[in-house]
């Protein structure tokens, strides 16, 4: 049997907008402890685009590092980032993951998903 069966699984999506320019996806908490928090997929799509130019949307830890950073001046689709089943680790432990939206008047609007999961400690 595959040890992926011991993996907490995670699925979060949700928007983040002017109102409100963080979104909070997934905390790495296991049942058994914390553990580290491994991104396997993540799209996100601008369904409103900033104003005032220099709009930015940044995938961050929950430490405040930046993992990903796209440009949000335009409305549009990115490509989704897709890790693998193995997927990409939060270098931190006990790490959470962020949506923060900034440089903008106006900051954009934005749908995210995000599939991960946590291996136990």
């Amino acid at each position: 049997m595959s040890e992926r069966a011991r993996y907490t699984q995670i699925y979060a999506y949700g928007t983040a907008t002017n109102d409100n320019a963080a979104l909070s996806l997934a905390e790495a908490r296991t049942e058994a402890g914390a553990g580290y928090l491994y991104i396997e997929k993540l799209s996100l799509s601008c369904y409103k685009a900033a104003s005032g130019g220099g709009g930015i949307c940044e995938l961050r830890d929950t430490s405040g590092n930046t993992i990903f950073t796209w440009s949000v001046d335009g409305v549009q689709g990115f490509p989704s980032l897709d890790f693998g089943p193995y997927g990409y680790r939060v270098e931190k432990q006990y790490a959470g993951l962020d949506i923060v939206l900034s440089g903008a008047n106006e900051q954009a609007s934005v749908a995210v998903m995000l599939k991960a999961h946590t291996e136990p400690k």
